[in-house]
Parts: C-alpha cells; structure tokens; sequence
C-alpha cells in the first residue's frame, strides 16, 4: 500500500498564499520595487515608509524643503519604478514636469491627496489593491 505524501498541492499553496496576502500581517510582497515619493515633508512620510518598506520596496523620498538638492530629483525618477506625487504641496508646474518624465520614461505617476498613509491606502485601493 502506498502512503499519502504531505507535500502540499499547487492549489493548496495558492490558496495559503492568498490568505496570507489578504491577512493583514502579511502585507502583499512586492521586493525590489523602487518606490519615489515626491513631495510631503520628512517627518510626514514615515509611514508611507514604514508601508514600502514592509513589503519589501525600496523607498526613495523628495521633499520640496529648502536645501533639497535639484539633482537629487533627477536621480530619484530614473530609479523609481512607480512615482507617487502628494499634489497638496506639489506646484502646478512640478506636477507637469512630474508627468512628462514619466510619460516618456513609461512609469506610473500617481498623485496623492496629501502625504499621508490614508491617502496612500485611498489611492491603492482603487488603483491597484494589494493591501
């Protein structure tokens, strides 16, 4: 008589995962996506950090503070995969040179009400939910 193996089938692997993606402890795995944030400042991105960070993104933030060096930018759009703008302190012609860049460089621009993770979530949700 042959025993019954306990490895688990492709379906019931499919299923853990997706009960697990859906559980909110273990948030939807996205590693080595570049994420740039442009605008909000420092302290108000933390969770919006946090957030990325858990799921194992890259973060990569721009503030309009002063002293923030213009380059810097530059630098963070080439890398960035998916760029989230928050349009509360993004200038009218920021946000026109934030969707030109991206329009050639094929990226997604995604504007966000404010800097804030509710805002991020609001976005997700109907964007792409991957909570």
């Amino acid at each position: 008589m042959r025993r019954r193996s306990k490895v688990p089938s492709h379906s019931q692997e499919t299923s853990a995962l997706a009960s697990r993606q859906q559980d909110p402890s273990h948030p939807t795995a996205i590693p080595g996506v570049r994420i740039a944030h442009i605008g909000g400042k420092l302290g108000a991105v933390v969770n919006i950090r946090t957030y990325w960070q858990s799921r194992g993104a890259t973060f990569m933030h721009y503030s309009f503070e002063e002293g923030q060096d213009q380059a810097a930018l530059g630098a963070i759009l080439a890398r960035a995969d998916i760029v989230f703008h928050s349009s509360h302190d993004t200038s009218p012609r920021t946000k026109h040179h934030l969707a030109i860049f991206c329009e050639r460089a094929c990226k997604p621009l995604i504007p966000l009400e404010d800097s804030s993770l509710s805002s991020l979530e609001e976005v997700l949700g109907t964007w792409c939910p991957i909570a």
